[in-house]
């Protein structure tokens, strides 16, 4: 009987299937605190990215809300509570798009008051930012060329005014920016360079508003 039973056992020990689950058994056993400790780390990380999913969004509405009451006061000619309000989300959310728009609007309080030095430390603030704020960039590097001009420093609006001309984001504004291209090559006596951006704007069905003036201006030349 316990020969019987001895080989049997032994059949079992050699059954394959036997053999590898109670391989498993032991390897689990032996496994058992890395595996504890892996699991641990899986839930801690989905934990962690959890929270930081949850923080970020709430950085994102606070940065939302603070830049809408922001516009409010701006809105309300509240200018001045409005410039602290945009400075506000600059200070506390300078990594969001919110904190670029608020830069965008103090720049054009500043130039609205004709500080232009600092219109352009705040539309450069804009320019730099590093999140995507759409056509905010393509019309602060325009404002750029607005105060250059104003102060009389045409080369310099010149170049912003090519930077603009070169955002994808703000093809709606080419035919003003050409336009004013035009006049300020006019002034500085750019002849060649004002037949150019005239016969642009002459050929631009969408430019109908510069076209004729464009039409007028190279017929003096």
């Amino acid at each position: 009987m316990n020969i019987k039973y001895s080989k049997k056992k032994e059949e079992l020990r050699r059954d394959p299937v036997l053999e590898t689950i109670a391989g498993a058994k032991e390897f689990v056993t032996a496994q058992s605190d890395k595996i504890v400790t892996t699991l641990v780390i899986i839930i801690l990380l989905f934990g962690g990215f959890q929270i930081f999913s949850y923080v970020r969004r709430s950085a994102r509405l606070k940065a939302q809300n603070d830049f809408g009451r922001a516009m409010l006061l701006y809105t309300g000619k509240d200018i001045s509570l409005a410039k602290e309000a945009f400075e506000e989300v600059i200070a506390n959310h300078g990594n969001s798009p919110q904190a670029g728009y608020s830069a965008f609007m103090i720049g054009h309080m500043y130039l609205a008051e004709e500080k232009y030095d600092d219109a352009i430390e705040y539309f450069q603030k804009a320019c730099e930012s590093k999140k995507k704020i759409g056509f905010v960039r393509g019309e602060a590097l325009e404002a750029l060329a607005t105060c250059y001009e104003a102060q009389g420093d045409n080369e310099t609006a010149l170049e912003y005014l090519q930077k603009a001309l070169n955002d994808k984001t703000i093809t709606y504004r080419y035919p003003a920016i050409r336009w004013k291209m035009a006049l300020i090559n006019k002034e500085l006596g750019n002849d060649e360079t004002v037949k150019f951006f005239c016969n642009k704007l002459v050929s631009d069905t969408l430019a109908l508003e510069y076209k004729k003036m464009a039409e007028n201006l190279l017929a003096t030349m």
